[in-house]
């Protein structure tokens, strides 16, 4: 029985994962900011932020920063990835994995709301 219940675990755990994994790159991005926090919102073009987007595991940058947390599911072509933090805020990507183009939406509840557009890669 301890034999059975050892194959059994070993099977389950050694079955490689089916996630989907994208490098995504902003070719434009822009901050509307609290006048309390600072002086003005920005816009910037080419300013080459990189995602990590796991359909299984959520987004996170290469400098490890965790932007969601929950598996990310389709809807039509798109990959949806979202998570909400209680008290603090909302992320959203949504990759339209037909062209491969993005938007990121990160808002952190009364002081910022970033947004993110630009290209992915999906990875083999």
């Amino acid at each position: 029985m301890n034999k059975l219940i050892t194959t059994l675990i070993l099977i389950c755990f050694s079955i490689p994962t089916r996630a989907d994994i994208y490098v995504c790159e902003s070719e434009i991005d822009g901050a509307i900011v609290a006048p309390t926090v600072l002086a003005k919102s920005q816009i910037r073009r080419n300013s080459g932020t990189y995602f990590v987007v796991d359909s299984e595991k959520g987004i996170r940058e290469p400098n490890g920063n965790t932007h969601t947390i929950e598996p990310c599911r389709m809807s039509n072509e798109f990959l949806i990835c979202m998570s909400l933090f209680e008290g603090i805020g909302i992320n959203s990507l949504a990759i339209d994995t037909l062209n491969f183009t993005f938007t990121y939406v990160e808002q952190n509840y009364k002081v910022r709301v970033s947004s993110y557009y630009g290209t992915c890669i999906k990875g083999s």
